[in-house]
């Protein structure tokens, strides 16, 4: 005879019990269960009490425990430990000096992808994660050029100037003739009140592609910030004959013409002690030595010549001063003078030749001529003849 327990009440009682010796309740015994199909999984054996005679062997649970604990420690050995977290990069947003920390997250990440992902933050406008990325490709590859060129542009959207100027030296290192960078250079040195350095930089630009008509105009920008309006002019104009329709030149030329205008005092009032630039056989363009024809400079009226200047670019060596000379129109000399060396564009020493003759010509037709042709620069902008400036007051 086996036992079972009241359901009510929780008694042992005889299994064929009809009812519960203690509570009374009935007992209904449930019929025998069917056998399982097969396969099953097997139930969990019952929790066994402490002193029970079913109790575990204190040897098997010590040896069960060994086995669970040599378990774990070998699982946590052979787990590789995690990666550490990337530490977050620090940038400087515009008119501020606080930094402000940006998390980024490039794990994994090859150079092209880490690249490629800071373009596309470039193009989302949000510079400070676009240059963390270009930071990473720079760490795995430093002479990435473009990253460089990149990570200033983002500086400069962020008017960050003296950053831009120290990526932008960076990429121009790898790639002197990156027309943008150098452009890029310039405008933040604008930025910086810089002018005259920005103009060199423009230069630079215009020396590779004379027909990149962004350095055009912003030296143009540059040279009006120095009070030279008329060399302005020329930039703009020089921006508008590459692009008819680019409407910043336009705007800009529009605007100096009329603040020159509304600014320049009346003609009945000028002092008669002005010093005029009367002859103007310049380019800006690309130039070769040894003119087909003598600068030519006529004059309606008496005038004080001050200053004449021909130009040596000589391929970028300038050339050793000689001498300059005036001729009227039958060719004679009307008077020679010795030139002073003076530096040129990007600084060349000697390519600029300067003669002061402080000499009175009447109204006529005259010629200057300089003894080095063969490095007097000239190009088609000239009309074959060798850059000239002369400058003068009239009577």
């Amino acid at each position: 005879m086996g036992v079972i327990f009241c359901e009510n009440c929780g008694t042992q009682i005889p299994d064929d019990s009809k009812f519960c010796e203690s509570c009374g309740a009935t007992i209904t015994v449930p019929p025998a269960a069917p056998p399982p199909a097969y396969p099953v999984v097997p139930q969990p054996p019952p929790a066994r009490t402490p002193g029970s005679g079913n109790a575990i062997p204190k040897a098997a649970i010590i040896g069960v425990a060994a086995v669970v604990i040599i378990a774990i420690i070998a699982a946590v050995l052979l787990i590789p430990p995690a990666s550490p977290p990337t530490p977050p990069y620090t940038v400087y947003r515009p008119n501020t000096t606080t930094p402000t920390t940006v998390s980024v997250t490039y794990q994994g990440m090859t150079v092209q992808q880490l690249y490629d992902k800071g373009i596309e933050l470039k193009d989302q406008q949000k510079y400070s994660e676009a240059i963390a990325y270009f930071d990473q490709v720079i760490a795995k590859e430093p002479s990435h050029q473009d990253a460089w060129s990149y990570k200033a542009y983002c500086y400069l959207q962020l008017e960050t100037n003296e950053n831009v100027l120290t990526s932008a030296d960076k990429a121009l290192s790898l790639d002197p003739q990156d027309k943008w960078t150098w452009t890029n250079k310039g405008l933040a040195l604008d930025n910086l009140g810089r002018y005259s350095e920005a103009i060199t930089c423009y230069d630079k630009a215009i020396a590779i592609d004379a027909n990149y008509k962004y350095p055009w105009n912003n030296k143009g920008w540059a040279l009006e910030q120095l009070g030279r309006y008329s060399e302005a002019i020329r930039c703009y104009e020089k921006a508008l004959e590459i692009d008819p329709n680019y409407s910043t030149s336009q705007n800009n030329l529009n605007r100096i013409k009329t603040k020159m205008a509304t600014s320049a005092p009346p003609t009945t009032t000028r002092p008669a002690s002005t010093e005029d630039l009367i002859l103007d056989v310049w380019t800006l363009n690309a130039v070769k030595n040894n003119p087909s024809y003598l600068p030519k400079l006529s004059l309606s009226r008496t005038v004080t010549v001050t200053k004449v200047l021909t130009y040596h670019w000589n391929d970028g060596k300038g050339a050793t001063p000689g001498s300059i000379t005036i001729l009227d129109n039958d060719q004679k000399a009307v008077g020679t003078w010795k030139a002073k060396g003076e530096p040129g564009m990007y600084d060349v020493p000697n390519a600029n030749w300067v003669a002061t003759p402080n000499i009175d010509l009447q109204a006529g037709t005259y010629y200057i001529k300089d003894t080095s042709p063969s490095t007097w620069s000239w190009n088609e902008n000239t009309n074959g003849q060798g850059m000239t400036k002369v400058w003068g007051i009239k009577k």
